[in-house]
């Protein structure tokens, strides 16, 4: 038997391999049987791997703001109200893509690991 072992993954990846979907990986190993998909030549692997939500919060934060915001009594910061863009259904001129009522993460926060790590091998059974 033949085996795709995508290494490390941050968190999740379904897996293509000519066509063919293989399934989600979504625990270690994150390796996936590909002796009936793998052919000799050119293959072609697809491999999309979920981003984790803080990252995509934490990058929404580098872009400008479309909505108000107000302190609360414990320091964070919520909505002030449904900002018009949502209330009329106007598309969103800000960039952004996530949309939450509090301030999770700030534009500074570290990225947490995330994606395809590896390394990607074949490996082969004895």
């Amino acid at each position: 038997p033949l085996y795709l072992d995508l290494g490390a993954v941050e968190v999740i990846a379904e897996v293509e391999l000519n066509g063919r979907n293989l399934g989600v990986l979504w625990k270690p190993p994150f390796r996936v049987d590909v002796t009936a998909e793998l052919k000799v030549g050119t293959n072609t692997l697809v491999v999309k791997v979920t981003n984790l939500w803080p990252n995509r919060l934490i990058g929404d934060e580098q872009l400008p703001e479309d909505c108000e915001w107000q302190r609360t009594d414990l320091g964070g910061m919520q909505l002030k109200q449904m900002p018009e863009w949502l209330m009329k259904s106007l598309p969103r001129t800000s960039g952004r893509r996530t949309f939450a009522t509090w301030k999770h993460w700030k534009a500074e926060d570290p990225l947490q690991p995330s994606g395809l790590i590896g390394p990607v091998r074949i490996l082969i059974s004895e």
